[in-house]
Parts: structure tokens; C-alpha cells; sequence
């Protein structure tokens, strides 16, 4: 059975070196998700890649 507990060598949530992330600047990058998919389904199309999906090999 797996446990749900950290690392005993992973840092301690508190400690960590980041500052927290600006939410206007999340706000900014999050309205730009659709025309990032709407370019990313464009260039598929434009290259074929649209009938074609790709799958980690399992082995």
C-alpha cells in the first residue's frame, strides 16, 4: 500500500526559496490559453498531425 506522505528528503513546504507568483500575472497568462490552443490546433491541421495520435510505448 502506498502512503500519501512526502520524502523524508523533500524540503519542507515553508522553506520554500520562490516568492509567491503575482495573480495578476497568472490572470494574464491564463487568458492567453485559448489562443495558444487555437494556434496549437491551426499548426496541427496545417501539418497533418490532426489524424494522428501519439502514446507513451508501455514498454
Amino acid at each position: 500500500m502506498a502512503a500519501s506522505l512526502p520524502h523524508p528528503d523533500a524540503p519542507h513546504p515553508t522553506t520554500n526559496e520562490r516568492p509567491p507568483g503575482d495573480l495578476a500575472e497568472s490572470v494574464r497568462l491564463y487568458g492567453l490559453r485559448p489562443w495558444i490552443e487555437q494556434s496549437d490546433k491551426q499548426i496541427k491541421d496545417e501539418l497533418g498531425w490532426a489524424d494522428f495520435e501519439v502514446r507513451s510505448d508501455p514498454y
